[in-house]
């Protein structure tokens, strides 16, 4: 049933499209129609990311959760063309995080040699956090249309982003209860 670039012709060492997984991600290198992630510790087991990358409407674009079932379709959700460049980006990238200057260089015309000079200027001259809000700002635009999949992208300080399990409400606040219990414990022995 799965055409080319199946989860079944996945390399551990390589995404579903076959190339490496620290590869730069271009605008015109989006070449394959359908891409296929699996993401394990992420999706539950069976499950697969499906992003279509050519446009559905108006330079939009759908990513799609599918289960192994007959009629497998979990969630869907539309992306603008920045979010599926950003998106990829993070994909490919997993289950390593996705360093700030591989987003620079997916949402730009950039190389990401190039993206990578830039993002150390601006650490250099500390003015990273400005130039990288307009990434944040399509960040959290993902962030939003990813928590229908489970799925959260989580920052890695000064280094870059990476996808995680979402953390159900109950339990981060179980966790903020369990570390300030510690807490008040280490202060009063």
């Amino acid at each position: 049933m799965w055409k080319k670039g199946s989860p079944d012709d996945v390399d551990s060492e390589k995404g579903v499209s076959g190339m490496p997984l620290s590869r730069e991600v271009k605008r015109s290198e989006i070449t394959q129609q359908f891409r296929f992630y699996m993401l394990p510790d992420i999706l539950p087991e069976g499950h697969v990311l499906v992003l279509n990358t050519h446009p559905y409407s108006l330079s939009t674009f759908v990513l799609t959760q599918l289960s192994g079932e007959v009629h497998g379709l979990v969630v869907q959700e539309v992306l603008t063309e920045l979010e599926m460049y950003v998106l990829i980006a993070l994909l490919e990238s997993y289950p390593q995080y996705c360093p700030y200057e591989v987003l620079r260089a997916a949402i730009t015309d950039e190389v990401v040699s190039h993206a990578r000079i830039a993002v150390h200027l601006a650490v250099e001259h500390r003015t990273l956090n400005r130039s990288m809000k307009p990434i944040r700002n399509i960040l959290s635009r993902c962030r939003a249309k990813l928590q229908a999949f489970g799925i959260d992208i989580r920052s890695i300080h000064g280094e870059g982003y990476i996808l995680t399990a979402l953390r159900s409400p109950s339990c981060e606040k179980d966790e903020g209860i369990r570390e300030q219990k510690c807490r008040v414990e280490r202060n009063f022995p």
